[in-house]
């Protein structure tokens, strides 16, 4: 029988390199480094931080992270994770969970709150256990979007936060690890003045080391978070202003953004008078171009909300190639559009249960975990068992 362990160090590293170069098999090099101490020797720990990015779980969801799925005594700390590229799903232990509640995911990250005040701010990689915490205390809101930016290119780490159903809507705030609180974006005076400072977020999304939001008329802007060596404040950059006219005449409805393929792709609802329908665009950050039409998105299909995904759907039962799937913001209407011949198909309704994959998949991209009433869940915990705790005595 072969000896596994005696594998030269070069050989083990090389398939670990092409484990991590696959579609977010990070969970696949962990179970390498938990074959036996010479292959874990052999290949990079990843709880290091300088491996933050190059180990970041990138097509990994965690389907189960709303609010009312995460009971304040969870003592397993399970939870479910699907793999969009690959269709792999796996139920990974996360015991963070236990102390910390889950205010935002992105991007293969968790984005954590400390149950105890000041609640401050952390960012779990659930694969690897590498936790990177923050000085800041997490917003106190009901529901937040949240990106972690940074790249292997520029490992400086940052979270921004756009706030979602709050009378601060247009607010967004960011901060470094070493910052001791949130700092709100500097607009300039060009993005700030006039009508585009009251126009809603309708989603955010880390592409390439920066956060890029896309308002509901179309605008995109980009976000560039300080560092640690950089302390300077949160500032905005104007990336489209304008978006190329429509054949549709019916009302504008919204835009969202997703990273797809390597592209960012921008994604606007028009209401027409018997149906709705979707135009696609991909959005040169580099150049600032005109936006490019996209006829087609092949083998992927996009979920939209406040938080967007663009899945494999060969890869995924019940889920078709080169559509786009959208519910509105409270679940009572989903349907399908496909770019192929422009129809449009109603989805089956949220009421009935258990989900199936397209209803699992909306239900991430629109509900967002609520931190605000899992720290109220904590407070009345802690209450309950200091009354239960007086009365014994």
């Amino acid at each position: 029988m072969a000896d596994w362990s005696a594998l030269p160090a070069d050989l083990v590293r090389s398939v670990a390199d092409r484990l991590l170069a696959a579609a977010g098999d990070v969970d696949y090099y962990m179970g390498m480094r938990a074959v036996c101490h010479s292959w874990r020797l052999a290949i990079a720990d990843p709880c290091g931080g300088a491996g933050l990015h190059r180990f970041r779980p990138r097509h990994w969801i965690m389907l189960d992270d709303a609010a009312e799925q995460q009971p304040v005594h969870d003592e397993g700390g399970v939870r479910l994770f699907l793999n969009v590229a690959t269709g792999r799903v796996l139920r990974l232990r996360v015991p963070l969970l236990r102390d910390h509640v889950l205010v935002a995911a992105s991007d293969g990250f968790l984005v954590l709150g400390d149950k105890k005040y000041p609640h401050r701010a952390s960012v779990l990689n659930p694969f690897t256990g590498s936790l990177v915490r923050f000085v800041a205390a997490i917003p106190r809101v009901n529901r937040v979007r949240a990106v972690v930016t940074g790249s292997e290119d520029d490992r400086s780490l940052s979270l921004v936060f756009s706030f979602y159903h709050d009378p601060c809507s247009d607010a967004i705030t960011c901060a470094h690890p070493t910052a001791a609180r949130l700092s709100p974006v500097q607009l300039p005076y060009y993005v700030g003045a006039g009508p585009f400072y009251s126009l809603k977020q309708e989603n955010m999304v880390a592409y390439r080391g920066h956060v890029y939001v896309a308002y509901r008329d179309g605008l995109i802007v980009r976000f560039v978070a300080p560092s640690a060596q950089h302390h300077q404040h949160c500032h905005a950059k104007l990336i489209v202003s304008a978006v190329p006219s429509s054949d549709y005449t019916g009302r504008f409805g919204r835009a969202f953004l997703v990273a797809s393929g390597g592209d960012l792709l921008l994604v606007r609802l028009y209401h027409l008078r018997r149906r709705r329908a979707v135009e696609v665009f991909r959005v040169d950050v580099k150049r600032k171009a005109p936006l490019e039409p996209v006829r087609s998105i092949g083998r992927h299909a996009l979920f939209l909300g406040g938080r967007s995904l663009s899945v494999n759907a060969v890869e995924l039962p019940s889920v078709d190639g080169d559509c786009v799937y959208l519910a509105s913001e409270n679940r009572n209407v989903a349907w399908r559009y496909d770019l192929r011949d422009g129809s449009e198909t109603m989805i089956s309704s949220f009421d009935a249960r258990p989900f199936g994959l397209v209803q699992v998949l909306l239900n991430y991209c629109v509900v967002l975990p609520d931190a605000k009433a899992q720290l109220h869940s904590v407070y009345r915990t802690e209450c309950l068992l200091s009354v239960q705790s007086s009365g014994s005595d």
